[in-house]
């Protein structure tokens, strides 16, 4: 289906972390990567009364992989703003997804929330400044915008469920 800019709309599918263990989440991701995701964003939360450690951390991992700002869609946001906004971005690239599995230990759905150390939160894969791969800590899913033809590939590598 052409939407009337021209350009495909792919269905959303929710991957669930009943779908996929810490490894293949990891799968997913190197899958990612080899279609052509080349940035991601992320959030680093902590509580407001304390330091976080592992927010200042994770932005020193990866902060040879940043990126200059730029318009990217999100699959949530705060109330004031829109899901297309100036987002904060790093590379996406063989080292920086090594890193990612350093500090999302558990896979793709790691939940560390109210962990007085900070927690990462919202891993979101971009493909040609797209959606590709987004997840949402805090609901326990993610979405995955892909082509039939990928979807199809996905299912027969195990990554995604048959429907």
């Amino acid at each position: 289906m052409l939407s009337g800019q021209n350009r495909l709309i792919v269905p959303d599918i929710v991957v669930k972390p009943s779908d996929l263990n810490a490894g293949s989440t990891w799968q997913l991701l190197q899958w990612c990567l080899e279609s052509g995701s080349n940035e991601f964003s992320w959030a680093c939360l902590a509580a407001i009364s304390s330091e976080a450690p592992f927010c200042v951390a994770a932005e020193k991992a990866l902060e040879a992989f940043s990126l200059p700002p730029a318009p990217r869609p999100h699959l949530t946001r705060p109330l004031a703003k829109r899901l297309i906004r100036q987002t904060r971005l790093w590379s996406f690239n063989e080292q920086s997804a090594v890193i990612l599995r350093g500090l999302l230990p558990d896979g793709l759905f790691t939940d560390r929330q109210g962990n007085r150390d900070g927690w990462m939160e919202d891993l979101t894969l971009y493909r040609s400044s797209q959606l590709l791969l987004g997840v949402i800590t805090h609901e326990d899913r993610a979405t995955l915008r892909a082509s039939d033809a990928e979807i199809q590939q996905l299912r027969e590598r195990g990554l995604l469920p048959s429907n």
